[in-house]
């Protein structure tokens, strides 16, 4: 019998890779300025991290780094997926994690979209990963795909990214995510962030 095959993707799950142009020019005043937020407040906080530091979440427009916040919403303003930009309101926090660190499996409830900005990643310090959201429904459909049609259109179990240097990353904020242990001797520091996305039809809380 003959068959006309084809597959279509529906509903997918968008995670958008921006690179910042000329990083490397940027990356050490960064660091600098993260380890002097850490000595400024060496508690932080404890959520989704295992050890090392996490500070308390501020709003870009209120960071104490005009670097941070140059390349953060720079990189929003052009996001070019997006026709309608709106108004992006944007609360972050730094992350450092000294060797043996992670952050276990979570989302990020109460906003749209989510990020993170690598800002320094030693040579095989460990992998950002995401785990499918239908896993459970549907693991049996999973398990039975060819590796090749899995490679095709990304339809694992679990996904791997590797972290790079002055690449940020945006994807939805339900998307259960984890980052696996440092495994370097070094530390590994990244900006890391929640985005609501208003209609700017809305000033202040109110319909225009």
């Amino acid at each position: 019998m003959d068959l006309n095959y084809r597959t279509i993707p529906l509903f997918p799950s968008c995670v958008h890779l921006l690179d910042i142009d000329n990083f490397e020019n940027h990356r050490d005043q960064l660091i600098k300025e993260i380890y002097e937020d850490r000595d400024n407040d060496p508690m932080g906080r404890e959520l989704s991290n295992r050890g090392g530091w996490q500070s308390i979440p501020y709003r870009i427009e209120k960071s104490r780094s005009q670097l941070l916040k140059r390349i953060i919403i720079d990189s929003l303003m052009i996001f070019e997926p997006m026709a309608k930009k709106g108004v992006m309101a944007v609360e972050g926090w730094t992350n450092i994690n000294r060797q043996g660190d992670f952050n276990v499996r979570h989302n990020h409830p109460n906003c749209h979209m989510s990020g993170v900005l690598w800002i320094k990643i030693p040579d095989e310090s460990s992998k950002f990963r995401f785990t499918n959201p239908m896993l459970f429904q549907r693991w049996q459909e999973l398990e039975h795909y060819t590796s090749e049609f899995k490679a095709a259109w990304n339809v694992f179990p679990t996904y791997h990214f590797t972290p790079k240097e002055g690449r940020l990353m945006l994807f939805p904020s339900d998307l259960d995510h984890e980052v696996l242990q440092n495994e370097s001797e070094e530390d590994r520091i990244s900006y890391s962030f929640n985005i609501n996305i208003f209609s700017d039809r809305i000033n202040n809380g109110k319909q225009e």
